[in-house]
């Protein structure tokens, strides 16, 4: 029997991330899609971000289902992980979920972990030498820390955001980040305003027009 996940990477990835919008927008943020492509045509809603000093944070997922086939784990790319080590604000975000009517709750499912540990092809819930994980963060957690400053990066300005994202303006390093899948939200704290960089968001879907 070959190894198989759960529920499709897809399904897990959409449901998690619609409900990190969710969970912002029940805190009184206003959150805006955008496709994260638009960041090399140098489209960006700069002025819905403020950049106030230390109130503008970034984070990214790495998402990941959950896999069985006589033990459960999560799938790691070899590849992958070492482009995350450029990233330092992304991290892997590993669903539990193993049924579709968990979709609901996806984000209480995940368990959030930091990339830059020494590379292994599987992780398993319970993490030791062996692979298995024993260091992670809930996502209320995760979010406490973020206003901390302890997860994520504070962004200071929109060349920043570019720099962190783009290594001065390269799209090749954006690309990248696209081709992974990863998710990344720009929060101001300050303004109550948040960007949702979406892989998943077409470049031509009107969304850029709307913000026009």
């Amino acid at each position: 029997m070959p190894d198989t996940p759960y529920l499709f990477e897809r399904q897990s990835e959409f449901w998690t991330s619609r409900q990190v919008e969710e969970f912002y927008m029940d805190l009184g943020f206003t959150v805006i899609p955008f496709p994260l492509t638009q960041l090399a045509e140098r489209k960006l809603p700069a002025d819905f971000i403020f950049f106030h000093k230390n109130r503008s944070k970034l984070f990214g997922f790495q998402y990941k289902a959950l896999y069985h086939n006589g033990e459960e784990y999560w799938p790691i790319e070899e590849r992958q992980h070492n482009d995350l080590s450029h990233y330092p604000w992304i991290y892997y975000c590993l669903s539990e979920m193993k049924s579709i009517h968990n979709h609901r709750t996806a984000l209480h499912y995940v368990r959030i972990v930091r990339s830059d540990f020494e590379y292994r092809s599987k992780l398993h819930p319970r993490w030791d030498d062996n692979g298995r994980i024993n260091l992670y963060s809930r996502w209320g957690a995760f979010y406490q820390n973020l206003e901390k400053c302890i997860n994520g990066v504070v962004v200071t300005s929109e060349q920043h955001l570019r720099d962190l994202l783009m290594f001065n303006s390269n799209d090749v390093h954006l690309r990248k980040v696209v081709d992974m899948a990863v998710d990344v939200f720009l929060t101001d704290f300050e303004s109550k305003n948040a960007v949702h960089f979406s892989p998943f968001l077409a470049p031509n879907s009107g969304i850029e027009s709307e913000l026009a």
